[in-house]
Protein backbone atom coordinates (compact mmCIF):
# COMPACT_ATOMS: atom_id res chain seq x y z
CA UNK A 1 0.00 0.00 0.00
CA UNK A 2 1.40 3.37 -1.03
CA UNK A 3 1.33 6.18 1.53
CA UNK A 4 2.67 9.72 1.22
CA UNK A 5 3.03 12.54 3.68
CA UNK A 6 5.03 15.72 4.18
CA UNK A 7 6.62 16.60 7.52
CA UNK A 8 8.49 19.68 8.67
CA UNK A 9 11.31 18.59 10.96
CA UNK A 10 12.32 21.20 13.54
CA UNK A 11 15.60 21.03 15.43
CA UNK A 12 16.91 23.48 18.02
CA UNK A 13 20.15 22.07 19.36
CA UNK A 14 22.24 22.50 22.47
CA UNK A 15 24.48 25.17 20.94
CA UNK A 16 21.53 27.62 20.81
CA UNK A 17 22.52 28.91 17.37
CA UNK A 18 18.94 28.89 16.15
CA UNK A 19 16.16 26.71 14.76
CA UNK A 20 16.59 24.47 11.72
CA UNK A 21 13.51 23.55 9.67
CA UNK A 22 13.36 20.92 6.92
CA UNK A 23 10.28 20.29 4.75
CA UNK A 24 10.52 16.65 3.69
CA UNK A 25 8.25 14.55 1.44
CA UNK A 26 8.03 10.82 2.28
CA UNK A 27 6.59 8.12 0.04
CA UNK A 28 6.20 4.62 1.50
CA UNK A 29 5.45 1.54 -0.60
CA UNK A 30 6.22 -2.19 -0.67
CA UNK A 31 9.44 -1.29 -2.50
CA UNK A 32 10.61 0.78 0.48
CA UNK A 33 10.76 4.42 1.54
CA UNK A 34 11.64 7.33 -0.72
CA UNK A 35 12.21 10.84 0.56
CA UNK A 36 12.93 14.27 -0.85
CA UNK A 37 14.00 17.49 0.84
CA UNK A 38 11.65 20.09 -0.61
CA UNK A 39 13.01 23.13 1.24
CA UNK A 40 14.86 24.10 4.41
CA UNK A 41 15.52 27.16 6.50
CA UNK A 42 17.48 28.23 9.60
CA UNK A 43 16.17 30.99 11.87
CA UNK A 44 18.55 32.55 14.39
CA UNK A 45 17.60 33.30 17.98
CA UNK A 46 17.51 36.88 19.19
CA UNK A 47 19.32 37.84 22.39
CA UNK A 48 16.16 37.54 24.46
CA UNK A 49 15.54 33.92 23.49
CA UNK A 50 19.19 33.00 24.00
CA UNK A 51 18.99 34.45 27.50
CA UNK A 52 15.70 32.67 28.25
CA UNK A 53 16.93 29.29 27.03
CA UNK A 54 20.26 29.69 28.82
CA UNK A 55 18.43 30.26 32.11
CA UNK A 56 15.89 27.46 31.62
CA UNK A 57 17.48 24.84 33.86
CA UNK A 58 17.57 27.17 36.86
CA UNK A 59 13.90 28.18 36.70
CA UNK A 60 11.34 27.17 39.31
CA UNK A 61 8.69 24.68 38.06
CA UNK A 62 5.98 27.21 37.25
CA UNK A 63 8.36 29.48 35.32
CA UNK A 64 9.75 26.48 33.42
CA UNK A 65 6.26 25.31 32.45
CA UNK A 66 5.46 28.82 31.23
CA UNK A 67 8.67 28.87 29.17
CA UNK A 68 7.81 25.44 27.76
CA UNK A 69 4.50 26.80 26.42
CA UNK A 70 6.01 30.07 25.22
CA UNK A 71 8.76 28.25 23.32
CA UNK A 72 6.17 26.00 21.69
CA UNK A 73 4.37 29.13 20.48
CA UNK A 74 7.69 30.54 19.24
CA UNK A 75 8.49 27.40 17.22
CA UNK A 76 4.99 27.13 15.79
CA UNK A 77 5.08 30.77 14.70
CA UNK A 78 8.49 30.33 13.07
CA UNK A 79 7.25 27.37 11.04
CA UNK A 80 4.00 29.08 10.07
CA UNK A 81 5.79 32.26 8.94
CA UNK A 82 8.34 30.27 6.90
CA UNK A 83 5.66 28.16 5.19
CA UNK A 84 3.73 31.32 4.34
CA UNK A 85 6.78 33.20 3.03
CA UNK A 86 7.85 30.29 0.83
CA UNK A 87 4.27 29.50 -0.22
CA UNK A 88 4.76 25.86 0.72
CA UNK A 89 1.69 23.61 0.96
CA UNK A 90 0.60 22.68 4.46
CA UNK A 91 2.50 19.59 5.63
CA UNK A 92 0.83 16.65 7.32
CA UNK A 93 2.59 17.47 10.58
CA UNK A 94 5.45 19.27 12.30
CA UNK A 95 7.97 17.09 14.13
CA UNK A 96 9.90 19.11 16.71
CA UNK A 97 12.72 17.91 18.93
CA UNK A 98 12.52 20.95 21.21
CA UNK A 99 15.29 22.44 23.34
CA UNK A 100 16.80 20.07 25.90
CA UNK A 101 16.68 21.46 29.41
CA UNK A 102 17.67 18.25 31.17
CA UNK A 103 18.76 14.82 29.96
CA UNK A 104 19.07 12.38 32.87
CA UNK A 105 18.77 8.77 31.67
CA UNK A 106 20.00 7.51 35.04
CA UNK A 107 16.82 9.04 36.50
CA UNK A 108 14.62 7.88 33.62
CA UNK A 109 13.80 11.17 31.93
CA UNK A 110 14.83 13.59 29.21
CA UNK A 111 13.05 16.94 29.15
CA UNK A 112 12.73 19.14 26.08
CA UNK A 113 10.73 22.37 26.08
CA UNK A 114 8.60 23.56 23.18
CA UNK A 115 5.21 22.17 24.15
CA UNK A 116 3.33 20.41 21.35
CA UNK A 117 -0.08 21.88 22.17
CA UNK A 118 1.03 25.51 21.88
CA UNK A 119 3.21 24.65 18.86
CA UNK A 120 0.21 23.09 17.08
CA UNK A 121 -1.99 26.03 18.02
CA UNK A 122 0.50 28.62 16.74
CA UNK A 123 1.18 26.78 13.48
CA UNK A 124 -2.36 25.56 12.88
CA UNK A 125 -0.96 22.08 12.14
CA UNK A 126 -0.55 18.76 13.97
CA UNK A 127 2.63 18.72 16.05
CA UNK A 128 4.69 15.74 17.21
CA UNK A 129 7.03 16.25 20.18
CA UNK A 130 8.64 14.35 23.08
CA UNK A 131 10.55 11.83 20.95
CA UNK A 132 12.79 10.39 23.67
CA UNK A 133 10.38 9.41 26.44
CA UNK A 134 9.15 6.20 24.78
CA UNK A 135 12.63 4.70 24.68
CA UNK A 136 13.32 5.80 28.25
CA UNK A 137 10.10 4.20 29.47
CA UNK A 138 11.73 0.89 28.54
CA UNK A 139 14.93 1.73 30.43
CA UNK A 140 16.78 3.18 27.43
CA UNK A 141 18.96 6.29 27.34
CA UNK A 142 16.51 8.03 24.98
CA UNK A 143 19.58 8.52 22.80
CA UNK A 144 20.97 8.20 20.27
CA UNK A 145 17.96 8.38 17.96
CA UNK A 146 19.84 9.51 14.85
CA UNK A 147 21.31 6.09 13.95
CA UNK A 148 17.94 4.62 12.95
CA UNK A 149 17.43 7.46 10.45
CA UNK A 150 21.07 7.46 9.32
CA UNK A 151 20.84 3.98 7.87
CA UNK A 152 17.57 4.64 6.07
CA UNK A 153 18.10 8.15 4.73
CA UNK A 154 21.90 8.23 4.27
CA UNK A 155 23.01 4.64 3.55
CA UNK A 156 26.48 3.54 2.50
CA UNK A 157 28.69 4.89 5.30
CA UNK A 158 30.69 3.04 7.94
CA UNK A 159 30.39 5.97 10.30
CA UNK A 160 28.23 9.04 10.95
CA UNK A 161 29.67 11.91 12.97
CA UNK A 162 27.63 15.00 13.79
CA UNK A 163 29.50 17.98 15.25
CA UNK A 164 26.81 19.99 16.99
CA UNK A 165 26.86 21.39 20.50
CA UNK A 166 27.79 17.82 21.43
CA UNK A 167 29.69 15.50 19.07
CA UNK A 168 27.87 12.23 18.47
CA UNK A 169 29.00 9.14 16.55
CA UNK A 170 27.26 6.15 14.96
CA UNK A 171 29.10 3.04 13.72
CA UNK A 172 26.41 0.78 12.18
CA UNK A 173 28.61 -2.28 11.64
CA UNK A 174 29.60 -2.25 15.30
CA UNK A 175 26.05 -1.52 16.47
CA UNK A 176 27.45 1.48 18.33
CA UNK A 177 26.03 4.96 18.82
CA UNK A 178 26.98 7.47 21.49
CA UNK A 179 27.75 11.06 22.41
CA UNK A 180 31.53 11.53 22.29
CA UNK A 181 32.16 14.82 24.07
CA UNK A 182 31.39 18.54 24.05
CA UNK A 183 31.99 20.32 20.75
CA UNK A 184 30.35 23.56 19.58
CA UNK A 185 29.08 24.26 23.10
CA UNK A 186 32.69 24.78 24.15
CA UNK A 187 33.91 26.35 20.90
CA UNK A 188 31.08 28.89 20.91
CA UNK A 189 31.59 29.72 24.59
CA UNK A 190 35.24 30.51 23.83
CA UNK A 191 34.29 32.63 20.80
CA UNK A 192 31.88 34.64 22.95
CA UNK A 193 34.84 35.78 25.05
CA UNK A 194 35.82 37.73 21.92
CA UNK A 195 32.28 39.02 21.43
CA UNK A 196 31.54 36.62 18.56
CA UNK A 197 28.79 33.97 18.36
CA UNK A 198 31.16 31.33 16.96
CA UNK A 199 34.58 30.84 15.39
CA UNK A 200 33.59 31.46 11.76
CA UNK A 201 35.84 29.59 9.31
CA UNK A 202 38.30 28.95 12.14
CA UNK A 203 39.52 32.56 12.10
CA UNK A 204 39.99 32.70 15.88
CA UNK A 205 41.78 29.36 15.84
CA UNK A 206 44.39 30.38 13.28
CA UNK A 207 47.90 30.00 14.65
CA UNK A 208 46.86 28.10 17.77
CA UNK A 209 48.13 24.75 19.01
CA UNK A 210 46.68 22.07 21.30
CA UNK A 211 47.85 22.30 24.91
CA UNK A 212 48.78 18.78 26.11
CA UNK A 213 48.20 19.48 29.82
CA UNK A 214 44.79 21.03 29.19
CA UNK A 215 43.82 18.23 26.81
CA UNK A 216 44.73 15.65 29.45
CA UNK A 217 42.72 17.48 32.10
CA UNK A 218 39.66 17.62 29.85
CA UNK A 219 40.06 13.98 28.84
CA UNK A 220 40.13 12.81 32.46
CA UNK A 221 36.43 13.64 32.89
CA UNK A 222 34.90 10.31 33.91
CA UNK A 223 32.32 10.42 31.09
CA UNK A 224 35.06 9.94 28.50
CA UNK A 225 36.12 6.71 30.22
CA UNK A 226 32.64 5.20 30.57
CA UNK A 227 31.46 2.48 28.21
CA UNK A 228 28.34 2.90 26.01
CA UNK A 229 25.42 3.07 26.03
CA UNK A 230 25.94 6.62 27.22
CA UNK A 231 24.67 10.07 26.29
CA UNK A 232 25.28 13.68 27.28
CA UNK A 233 23.37 16.85 27.97
CA UNK A 234 24.61 20.41 27.63
CA UNK A 235 24.74 21.23 31.34
CA UNK A 236 26.97 18.24 32.09
CA UNK A 237 29.39 19.34 29.38
CA UNK A 238 29.56 22.91 30.66
CA UNK A 239 29.74 21.91 34.33
CA UNK A 240 32.64 19.52 33.79
CA UNK A 241 34.62 20.78 30.79
CA UNK A 242 34.16 24.54 30.84
CA UNK A 243 35.75 25.34 34.26
CA UNK A 244 39.19 23.85 33.44
CA UNK A 245 39.00 25.30 29.94
CA UNK A 246 38.15 28.79 31.19
CA UNK A 247 40.74 28.72 33.98
CA UNK A 248 43.68 27.62 31.83
CA UNK A 249 46.14 30.46 31.02
CA UNK A 250 46.54 29.48 27.34
CA UNK A 251 45.65 31.87 24.53
CA UNK A 252 42.16 31.64 23.01
CA UNK A 253 43.46 30.13 19.76
CA UNK A 254 45.24 27.41 21.73
CA UNK A 255 42.11 26.63 23.73
CA UNK A 256 40.03 26.32 20.55
CA UNK A 257 42.63 23.96 19.09
CA UNK A 258 42.57 21.93 22.30
CA UNK A 259 38.78 21.49 22.12
CA UNK A 260 39.14 20.33 18.51
CA UNK A 261 41.85 17.92 19.64
CA UNK A 262 39.52 16.64 22.37
CA UNK A 263 36.90 15.78 19.72
CA UNK A 264 39.58 14.02 17.66
CA UNK A 265 40.82 12.08 20.68
CA UNK A 266 37.28 11.01 21.60
CA UNK A 267 36.70 9.80 18.04
CA UNK A 268 40.00 7.92 17.94
CA UNK A 269 39.38 6.28 21.32
CA UNK A 270 36.20 4.69 19.93
CA UNK A 271 37.45 3.74 16.46
CA UNK A 272 40.88 2.43 17.46
CA UNK A 273 41.13 -1.34 17.19
CA UNK A 274 37.93 -1.71 15.18
CA UNK A 275 37.72 -3.32 11.74
CA UNK A 276 37.86 -0.09 9.72
CA UNK A 277 39.65 0.13 6.36
CA UNK A 278 41.23 3.11 4.54
CA UNK A 279 38.30 3.01 2.10
CA UNK A 280 35.62 3.24 4.80
CA UNK A 281 33.56 6.43 4.62
CA UNK A 282 32.57 8.72 7.48
CA UNK A 283 29.69 11.17 6.87
CA UNK A 284 30.52 14.43 8.66
CA UNK A 285 27.68 16.86 9.43
CA UNK A 286 26.70 19.60 11.88
CA UNK A 287 27.97 23.15 12.29
CA UNK A 288 31.41 21.93 13.37
CA UNK A 289 31.92 20.33 9.94
CA UNK A 290 32.51 23.86 8.59
CA UNK A 291 35.35 24.46 11.07
CA UNK A 292 38.71 23.66 9.43
CA UNK A 293 40.50 22.68 12.66
CA UNK A 294 37.71 20.36 13.76
CA UNK A 295 37.62 18.90 10.25
CA UNK A 296 41.37 18.33 10.36
CA UNK A 297 41.18 16.56 13.74
CA UNK A 298 38.42 14.29 12.45
CA UNK A 299 40.48 13.50 9.31
CA UNK A 300 43.45 12.52 11.48
CA UNK A 301 41.36 10.36 13.84
CA UNK A 302 39.20 8.49 11.31
CA UNK A 303 41.00 5.49 9.70
CA UNK A 304 39.22 5.90 6.35
CA UNK A 305 37.91 8.82 4.28
CA UNK A 306 35.82 11.70 5.63
CA UNK A 307 32.96 12.86 3.41
CA UNK A 308 31.38 16.30 3.57
CA UNK A 309 27.92 16.14 1.96
CA UNK A 310 26.01 18.99 0.36
CA UNK A 311 26.06 22.07 2.67
CA UNK A 312 22.29 21.81 3.12
CA UNK A 313 22.69 18.28 4.49
CA UNK A 314 25.61 19.37 6.70
CA UNK A 315 23.43 22.00 8.36
CA UNK A 316 19.98 20.40 8.17
CA UNK A 317 20.62 16.70 8.70
CA UNK A 318 19.17 16.62 12.22
CA UNK A 319 16.02 18.49 11.13
CA UNK A 320 15.66 16.00 8.25
CA UNK A 321 16.03 13.12 10.70
CA UNK A 322 13.31 14.47 12.98
CA UNK A 323 11.02 14.88 9.99
CA UNK A 324 11.63 11.16 9.41
CA UNK A 325 10.93 10.28 13.04
CA UNK A 326 7.72 12.31 12.76
CA UNK A 327 6.70 10.30 9.71
CA UNK A 328 7.42 7.07 11.56
CA UNK A 329 5.34 8.24 14.51
CA UNK A 330 2.49 9.22 12.19
CA UNK A 331 2.60 5.72 10.68
CA UNK A 332 2.98 4.22 14.18
CA UNK A 333 6.22 2.44 13.30
CA UNK A 334 9.18 2.00 15.69
CA UNK A 335 12.26 4.13 15.05
CA UNK A 336 14.63 3.37 17.94
CA UNK A 337 17.56 0.95 18.12
CA UNK A 338 17.48 -0.75 21.54
CA UNK A 339 20.97 -2.23 21.06
CA UNK A 340 22.28 1.35 21.02
CA UNK A 341 20.03 3.01 23.59
CA UNK A 342 19.92 0.12 26.05
CA UNK A 343 16.11 -0.10 25.97
CA UNK A 344 14.30 -3.41 26.49
CA UNK A 345 12.46 -3.16 23.17
CA UNK A 346 11.85 -1.11 20.01
CA UNK A 347 9.60 1.89 20.58
CA UNK A 348 7.53 4.36 18.60
CA UNK A 349 7.81 7.49 20.71
CA UNK A 350 6.41 10.95 20.27
CA UNK A 351 3.27 12.73 21.44
CA UNK A 352 0.82 13.95 18.76
CA UNK A 353 -1.07 17.22 19.30
CA UNK A 354 -3.82 18.29 16.93
CA UNK A 355 -4.56 21.99 16.38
Amino acid sequence: MNESLAVVGVMSGTSMDGVDMAYVQFDKSEAGLRWQLIDSHSAGFDDEWIARLSAAKGLDPSALLALDRAYGTCLGSLVKDWLTEQQLPAPTAIASHGYTVDHAPDKGYSYQIGHGATLAAAAGLPAITDFRSGDMAYKGQGAPLAPFGDQVLFPGYKGYLNLGGIANLHLPTDALGLDLTGCNLLMNALAKEMGLPYDKDGQLSAGGHPQPDLLEELWNWRYHLEQPPKSLEAQAVMNNLWPPLAAHPAQLADKLHTVAALVGRALKSITQGRMLAPTDLLLLTGGGAHHPILHQQVEEAWPGRVVLPDPVVIDQKEAILFAYFGAMRWWQLPYSLPRLTGAHQHTCGGAVYLP
